[in-house]
């Protein structure tokens, strides 16, 4: 399964650029810097996606930034649905990363604050912590 994986990105990459930039609106020369997740994940998957981008950055000169995948999981909340109410509790559930993460409200900036203080944890354990201090599912 990670082989097949793995070429599927291989097939996958180009295009998948191409729509992002076109959904954007934006060209390469409208970049700043490369963003490319870091892992968790597949080995070959992740391979593709770093040598990728590694070759874009390096071929326009612009500063490559990791990202955790989770994280990116997670902020892409903020893309689709706009700021939400901080702290939360975020579920993600993807392939074998089926977690609960604390987000906590705070820091120098959102953006930089989430990711740097975001804890995964067992799922039974935050939720006695959320339990405990009030929060309720309904919310």
């Amino acid at each position: 399964m990670p082989e097949l994986s793995a070429r599927q990105h291989i097939r996958d990459i180009c295009g998948v650029v191409e729509r992002a930039l076109g959904d954007a609106a934006v060209t390469l020369d409208d970049l700043g810097a490369i963003a490319v997740t870091q892992g968790p994940g597949l080995v070959g998957s992740l391979l593709v996606g770093l040598s990728f981008a590694k070759a874009v950055a390096w071929s326009r000169r612009l500063p490559l930034v990791p990202v955790h995948h989770l994280a990116g999981h997670i902020e892409s909340l903020w893309l689709a649905h706009g700021p939400l109410s901080l702290p939360s509790i975020v579920l993600v559930v993807s392939g074998g990363h089926t977690s609960l993460f604390h987000v906590p409200s705070g820091g120098p900036t959102a953006s930089s604050a989430r990711r740097e203080t975001m804890r995964r944890e067992r799922p039974t354990t935050r939720w006695r912590s959320c339990s405990a201090s009030g929060i309720r599912a309904d919310r």
